[in-house]
């Protein structure tokens, strides 16, 4: 995605005859540019910008012929390779960069890395540390870093994307498209009222202009605010499961203490009552074989003590056991 003038370095009539060129784009492409053959950057930045107007006006990619050399070749691996770019084609944009990886070019390299991340392979950021390391690095091939770092979910990447945009809007390169990839970057970590800073930039700071890449920016808007949405209603229910959860500790503890003295209170009584009936089958025992009268008193007496005792010490566990 680009927010850039259209090949303002060319006029409009070499821009014509380029894009209505048929089998001889690629050659009259290379006489067009061949006067920025020694400034890399601008050749990248003409290049670039012939190819954002070409998929705006619809024209497919020429296949890339095997018989180009030197500055013919560079230029229409730029122009193959922003093409297939824009139009989110990682395999093929791998096939056509691929032969010319060992050239150490940056927007070359860049390009790799985008199709590479695209792709979800591990080594597009290898790729892409390599293009911000190389020499020849300039605006056009850290932007398109930028947009290679933007297709990933891993988080060191994401880090590395929003320095990098940081670097580039510090200055004075990054433009609106800076913003609107640090609003994706900053969404997939959520941090979406940071996001959402970022994006109302890059919206503000596109003006007028291209539609596509205005809808691009509202649509990143919207997923913002649907994605901080939904995330506030699942912390919210993982709140209030956390509260069920807490509560229902708590009576579950309650129900487990109010068993257990249940069956405490039981052994009590149990314990009681088997007190009792070795008591009563004592005095009993005695009061038979008593061998006079007062002997019989006394363990008649002693039996209805007992049964008196057993009694109070009876209501004394059941009240207790109310009480809790």
């Amino acid at each position: 995605m680009q927010t850039e003038p259209v090949v303002p370095d060319l006029d409009p009539a070499e821009v014509d005859a380029l894009l209505d060129a048929a089998d001889t784009f690629y050659p009259l492409l290379a006489a067009t540019t061949e006067r920025y053959a020694e400034d890399r950057a601008a050749l990248r930045r003409v290049v670039t910008d012939l190819a954002w107007q070409a998929r705006a006006r619809g024209r497919a990619v020429p296949p890339v012929p095997d018989e180009l050399t030197g500055h013919a070749q560079r230029v229409a691996r730029y122009y193959a390779g922003q093409r297939l770019r824009f139009d989110f084609r990682f395999r093929e944009l791998q096939r056509v960069i691929e032969p010319w990886l060992g050239s150490g070019d940056a927007l070359l390299t860049a390009l790799a890395g985008f199709a590479a991340l695209g792709r979800g392979e591990p080594m597009g950021r290898a790729l892409v540390e390599r293009s911000l390391a190389a020499a020849d690095a300039d605006d056009k091939s850290r932007h398109v870093c930028l947009h290679a770092l933007w297709f990933s979910r891993d988080r060191e990447d994401l880090t590395l994307l929003l320095a990098l945009s940081e670097e580039m809007l510090a200055a004075g390169a990054g433009g609106a498209n800076a913003h609107y990839r640090r609003a994706g970057a900053l969404r997939r970590l959520g941090r979406y009222d940071e996001a959402m800073v970022e994006i109302e930039l890059a919206i503000e700071r596109h003006g007028s202009g291209d539609t596509a890449v205005h809808q691009d920016y509202v649509r990143e808007r919207e997923l913002i605010l649907a994605v901080a949405a939904t995330a506030g209603v699942a912390e919210a229910t993982v709140a209030r499961l956390a509260g069920l959860e807490t509560r229902l500790d708590e009576r579950l503890g309650k129900a487990e203490d109010l068993v257990n003295d249940s069956l405490l209170r039981t052994i009590e009584i149990l314990g009681l009552f088997l007190a009792l009936t070795g008591f009563v089958v004592g005095t009993s025992t005695a009061a038979v074989k008593s061998s006079d009268w007062w002997q019989l008193v006394v363990a008649m007496g002693l039996l209805v003590a007992g049964s008196a005792a057993f009694l109070l010490m009876m209501r004394w566990v059941v009240s207790s056991q109310r009480e809790r």
